[in-house]
């Protein structure tokens, strides 16, 4: 049995999304989604959008009913990357994007199949140590635009290294934490 959730602007609005009952895929929260899209939405349209442990593909299926140019999903286990492709074949195939199975680790290769990224939206299961492997693997393969902006989900208490960059936003939803960054 699969739970659905739905899109909640732009051009797809209210078409449903499904997720894997008894799964660990944990979708971002619409409100916490909303509050995202309010920050970047005079800026997602034409931009590049990378969705950095893609789960279900909600926030970059966000970003393409939004118009983004296009939207790469990085994603690194193969049932959930299955139900991130049928979650695209709900909207329109018509667009730009590319799915990868792909393991973010302090070793990844920057691959030339990669392109450069107006943002990235991270989200890792919470307390592994993955959204401190995504920065190092953005900064390695250097896959953030010139002005690009890093999206990173995590818990409150979650610490990690952003000396490389500038959080100019931060926004704090019960026991969650987005943070806003840029490179210095």
């Amino acid at each position: 049995m699969r739970s659905k959730f739905k899109i909640i602007a732009g051009k797809y609005k209210g078409k449903l999304l499904e997720l894997q009952n008894n799964s660990d895929i944990r979708p971002t929260q619409n409100y916490i989604k909303e509050a995202i899209f309010n920050v970047i939405q005079f800026s997602i349209k034409g931009a590049g959008f990378l969705d950095l442990y893609a789960g279900t593909g909600a926030i970059g299926i966000e970003a393409i009913s939004r118009k983004a140019a296009f939207v790469d999903f990085i994603e690194a286990e193969s049932n959930t990357i299955s139900l991130l492709k049928q979650n695209l074949r709900i909207i329109d195939s018509d667009f730009d994007y590319n799915v990868f199975k792909y393991r973010i680790t302090t070793k990844s290769l920057c691959l030339g199949k990669f392109r450069s990224y107006d943002f990235i939206f991270l989200d890792p299961p919470y307390k592994s140590g993955y959204i401190k492997k995504g920065l190092e693997f953005i900064n390695r393969c250097n896959l953030l635009s010139k002005d690009g902006v890093i999206i990173a989900e995590s818990l409150e208490n979650e610490s990690y290294d952003i000396s490389s960059f500038e959080c100019y936003k931060e926004i704090m939803y019960s026991k969650k934490n987005v943070r806003f960054l840029k490179k210095r």
